[in-house]
């Protein structure tokens, strides 16, 4: 274990250099897995599990989540930033360019299931694509908080040193990081947008077969 966690702390010194990893090495798929759900605890959505390694019955798959997000009801804006989180989150262990949130490219099979919410909700593409976009800037601009960064790091470091952790380990993680002190951020933001949104949707309402290969439910 005390190995893995020192190879973890000296993958993250290369990143800071500037030396993007390889997509898809296990310490990508950590910090993806855990943007997910790091932004999924912060909105209200109680995560079971985590998983950065593939799973037998998830073809095709390098890690997942698994969570009661199908059965709660947030602002869209927030299903959707706790989606983008992962590849966001993701994006500067393997890339030496910083995130565009002006531009949609998501590395990740997220995308779909990002675009499907939206054309959901979207009356027509072209505000589909709005929505994206401004959550996408959202979500750039929560991960590059210092605060963030922190909980990001100390989830991604626990997840791959032991390659799956509990719902329970995920909030101690983050209990000993500071996150449950008051004025969160995350926390802090959705809130806001729940009392400025009028209506909350459950994803689970909404014809969306695709999110069964992203993120697991319990």
């Amino acid at each position: 274990m005390r190995d893995r966690r020192i190879e973890a702390l000296e993958l993250l010194r290369q990143v800071d250099r500037g030396e993007p990893l390889p997509r898809a090495q296990p310490l990508d798929v950590a910090f993806h897995e855990t943007g997910h759900c790091l932004f999924q605890e912060s909105f209200g959505i109680e995560v079971s599990s985590v998983s950065g390694v593939p799973s037998g019955d998830r073809p095709g798959s390098l890690g997942f989540v698994f969570s009661n997000m199908n059965r709660i009801a947030l602002p869209v804006e927030l299903h959707l930033i706790h989606f983008l989180a992962g590849g966001v989150a993701s994006h500067r262990i393997v890339s030496a360019d910083l995130f565009n949130p002006r531009a949609f490219y998501l590395p990740s099979g997220d995308a779909g299931v990002i675009q499907k919410i939206a054309d959901a909700v979207c009356p027509t593409p072209k505000e589909a694509i709005s929505l994206i976009l401004r959550c996408a800037a959202h979500t750039y601009d929560l991960i590059q908080l210092p605060q963030t960064q922190r909980w990001l790091r100390a989830l991604a470091i626990e997840l791959y040193v032991k390659e799956r952790i509990s719902g329970d380990e995920v909030r101690e993680v983050l209990r000993q990081n500071g996150f449950y002190e008051k004025n969160n951020p995350l926390i802090q933001f959705g809130l806001e947008m729940k009392d400025k949104t009028v209506g909350e949707i459950a994803l689970g309402l909404l014809d969306l077969s695709a999110l069964e290969q992203v993120s697991g439910e319990v």
